[in-house]
């Protein structure tokens, strides 16, 4: 798969659309598909992009009736394969570096290209912004909870939780009802964590991973069910492991109601 699909929607610009596809074609960095989607041109268009497309393989042309730019940009996306997405439109130019340049300010700077939570991390910004919520109670909509790796899954949505709360801090910092909200929710999901990386641990057979989480979860919460579960993760950790799905079994065989 490449690293950045180049969505460029296209139409009636046969006098510019070669130029652009060069620009995005002499870029430094390589590793990147080219979908331009011609909106249903009435000139030559397409036909720029079909003699270019057999120089290199990284252009995909895709064809529909007109739709307009949000439509164009939308079946590009439909299109897309790469983990990140890059906007040209067909009328510009970009200089060589701009990808690789571009690409070295996500890396160096991961907290502005989530790739979990960014959902919550966007109706958090907005609370705090000042926008109203409203809650419909009446359940109306289903998400479905799948065993296929679902303790790695769960990891990384917890991980996710706990970034996009690392990020409110500064911006709440001034709000001491608020941080102690906060600073809760951290706590509770910093547990959940340790119980999903044990659990992850488990089925890995990292027992000494395991032991250790359970352990740190221990400190947190006491209580003998974490001492009984420590003490089959140090003796008879696979029956501590079947124990655990059996009860996930019972569990991911329901279907949870969502609510709006």
């Amino acid at each position: 798969m490449p690293a950045v699909s180049v969505i460029m929607p296209a139409y009636n610009v046969e006098p510019y659309v070669g130029d652009a596809i060069r620009s995005a074609l002499a870029q430094t960095f390589t590793d990147f598909e080219l979908i331009v989607v011609d909106d249903g041109s009435t000139d030559g268009t397409a036909q720029v992009v079909r003699a270019l497309s057999p120089t290199d393989s990284r252009i995909k042309l895709v064809q529909q009736a007109n739709r307009g730019l949000a439509g164009a940009r939308n079946s590009a996306l439909r299109a897309s394969r790469g983990d990140f997405l890059a906007l040209l439109d067909s009328d510009d130019l970009w200089e060589p570096a701009f990808l690789a340049e571009q690409l070295e300010i996500l890396h160096t700077r991961p907290g502005v290209d989530m790739r979990s939570n960014e959902d919550y991390d966007f109706w958090l910004r907005s609370a705090v912004a000042g926008f109203t919520f409203a809650r419909n109670d009446t359940p109306l909509g289903h998400y479905r909870v799948r065993t296929d790796s679902l303790s790695a899954s769960d990891v990384r949505m917890l991980r996710g939780i706990l970034h996009v709360y690392t990020k409110l801090r500064p911006v709440i910092a001034d709000r001491p009802h608020e941080m102690g909200i906060l600073q809760r929710q951290i706590a509770r999901f910093e547990s959940e964590l340790l119980t999903a990386e044990a659990r992850l641990a488990l089925e890995i057979a990292d027992f000494a991973a395991a032991r250790e989480h359970l352990g740190a979860l221990h400190a947190r919460r006491g209580g003998a069910t974490l001492v009984l579960a420590r003490f089959l993760a140090r003796w008879w950790p696979r029956t501590l492991l079947k124990m655990i799905r059996l009860r996930r079994t019972g569990a991911t065989a329901q279907i949870s109601p969502g609510r709006g």
